[in-house]
């Protein structure tokens, strides 16, 4: 269960000294979150309950979870043979 066998982590470049890799699993909150009216007030709601876990910086321009191939994560699924 660690995210160098997970279908959803990009793994880093040979290049990158650190080896730390994406997790695509991890959705940037302005991609799973809407601005609504709620009660006469502007709220920020989810769009997908299915959604477990966001990343976002201030700037809201790009925010990623970065992590090393042995990190464990309970939201691992094996990489599926193509």
């Amino acid at each position: 269960m660690k995210c160098k066998d997970c279908m959803f982590w990009e793994a880093p470049k040979e290049s990158d000294d650190l080896q730390i890799g994406y997790c695509d699993k991890a959705t940037q909150i302005w991609n799973a979150t809407e601005w609504r009216d709620v009660n006469g007030e502007t709220t920020l709601v989810e769009i997908d309950p299915t959604f477990l876990m966001y990343v976002q910086d201030e700037s809201d321009y790009y925010a990623g979870l970065r992590t090393k191939p042995d990190f464990f994560c309970a939201h691992y699924e094996e990489e599926k043979d193509e």
